[in-house]
C-alpha cells in the first residue's frame, strides 16, 4: 500500500524483513474408516527458527517435530531450506476438532475442522470441512463488495493465483482500508480534543481529500519525525484552518502512524503460501478443491484469499460397505432360498 500512512510503518519493517522469503505452509490431514486421522504440518523456512506468524504452527510434547534439511526451489542453487515437521494421530475425529478451539485473539488464524462420518448402509460418507476464518486484524471498515462484484469474489476466491485485474482490485481494496483506518482514528482524535478551532464537520466534510492527502505518495514525511509535523501543515492549507489549531494533532498524527506500524506487523504475519490437502477414504464425489488426485484433494492459496472473507475447504468421500453387501445377500438368499427350498422338499 502506497500511502504516507505507511511510509513509516514500510521504513522500519523494510529493515526487519530484509532478505527473508514468505515462508511456506504445507498440511496434509488422513482420515481413516476406522474413525482416527492423522495431521502433519510442515513449514519451509530460510533460518531454523520457528515462525511468529499468524497460523498455528504446533511444537508441543503431543506432537512428533523434527528439523530437516531440503533443497531449494532452485535446484542450481547449493543451499538448502530448513523444514521444520510436526505430526500427531488422533485417535478419532473429534480430538482433531478440538485441536482447533474458537481462536479469540485477533493476531492469530481461527482454524475449524469437523470430519463428519454417516452410515448409509450399503456406503458410510465422510464429510470433511475446514475453514481458515477471515484474517481481520485491523477490523476492515471497507468490504470487499464496494470493489468486486459477487462473481469476481468468487473467481479470486477459487483461483490459486488470480489475474492481475482482480490483484489490483484486491489492492485498492486493501489500501482503501487503511486509508478508512487512518481517517477513523484521525476524526476520533478531532472529537476527543472537542475544539472550536477543529470542527469535527470540516473533516467530515472533506474525507475524501483528506483521505487523498493522507495516501500522497511521496517521499516527503516519509521520515517518522517529519511525518506529523508536515501532514498537520498540509490539513491546516487543505481545510484553510488555523496552522496552530492543526497542530494540536501532531501527537495524534504521530500515533496514528505508530498505530499503522503495529497493524502492518501483525497483517505481514499472516503472509505466505498454504497448500492444504486431504486424504480421503474411499472415492471422492464432492469437492471444492482445485486439485482432486485419487483420494487427495489439495486447496492452495495466500494469506490475499482469507483477508476477503472465511476460506472454506470441504470435501465429501463415500465407503462401499462391502460387510453390509454380504449380509444383505445372506438375508435374502436365507428369506427367500430357504421357504423356496422348504416347498421342494414338501413336494418331493
Amino acid at each position: 500500500m502506497n500511502t504516507r500512512i505507511r511510509c513509516i510503518a514500510t521504513a522500519a519493517l523494510a529493515l526487519l524483513l530484509s532478505g527473508c522469503l514468505e515462508d511456506e505452509y504445507k498440511v496434509i490431514t488422513v482420515i481413516s474408516t476406522d474413525g482416527t486421522c492423522e495431521r502433519v504440518i510442515t513449514v519451509r523456512r530460510e533460518k531454523k527458527t520457528l515462525p511468529d506468524g499468524a497460523f498455528p504452527v504446533p511444537a508441543d510434547s503431543t506432537w512428533q517435530c523434527e528439523w530437516t534439511l531440503a533443497k531449494k526451489a532452485d535446484s542450481t542453487s547449493k543451499e538448502a531450506d530448513n523444514v521444520y515437521t510436526a505430526r500427531k494421530r488422533f485417535a478419532d475425529f473429534d480430538a482433531l476438532a478440538r485441536e482447533y478451539p474458537v481462536q479469540h485473539d485477533s493476531t492469530r488464524f481461527s482454524i475449524s475442522v469437523n470430519v463428519q462420518k454417516k452410515f448409509r448402509w450399503f456406503y458410510s460418507y465422510y464429510d470433511y470441512t475446514e475453514t481458515y476464518a477471515r484474517f481481520d486484524p485491523l477490523h476492515v471498515p471497507v468490504q470487499p463488495s464496494a470493489f468486486m462484484t459477487e462473481e469476481e469474489l468468487r473467481q479470486f476466491m477459487s483461483s490459486e493465483v488470480p489475474d492481475s485485474t482482480l490483484e489490483k482490485k484486491w489492492n485498492r481494496w486493501d489500501q482503501r482500508n487503511m486509508m478508512e483506518w487512518a481517517f477513523g482514528r484521525l476524526v476520533d482524535a478531532v472529537r476527543r480534543r472537542n475544539d472550536p478551532g477543529l470542527p469535527v464537520s470540516i473533516f467530515e466534510q472533506n474525507k475524501e481529500r483528506l483521505i487523498a492527502l493522507l495516501g500522497d505518495d511521496t517521499t516527503k514525511g516519509s521520515n517518522h519525525q517529519d511525518f506529523a509535523g508536515k501532514t498537520a501543515n498540509d490539513m491546516a492549507g487543505l481545510l484553510h484552518l488555523s496552522a496552530d489549531a492543526v497542530r494540536l494533532l501532531v501527537p495524534d498524527l504521530d500515533s496514528i502512524g505508530s498505530q499503522a506500524l503495529k497493524r502492518m506487523e501483525i497483517t505481514d504475519k499472516a503472509k505466505g503460501s498454504y497448500t492444504n490437502s486431504v486424504v480421503m477414504p474411499g472415492v471422492i464425489i464432492a469437492t471444492n478443491a482445485g486439485e482432486v488426485r485419487g483420494t487427495t484433494v489439495v486447496w492452495r492459496f495466500t494469506h490475499e484469499h482469507f483477508a476477503l472473507m472465511d476460506y472454506p475447504m470441504n470435501v465429501e468421500s463415500r465407503v462401499v460397505n462391502l460387510w453390509a453387501i454380504i449380509l444383505t445377500a445372506f438375508v435374502v438368499i436365507v428369506v427367500i432360498g430357504v421357504p423356496v427350498f422348504l416347498r421342494r422338499s414338501s413336494i418331493v
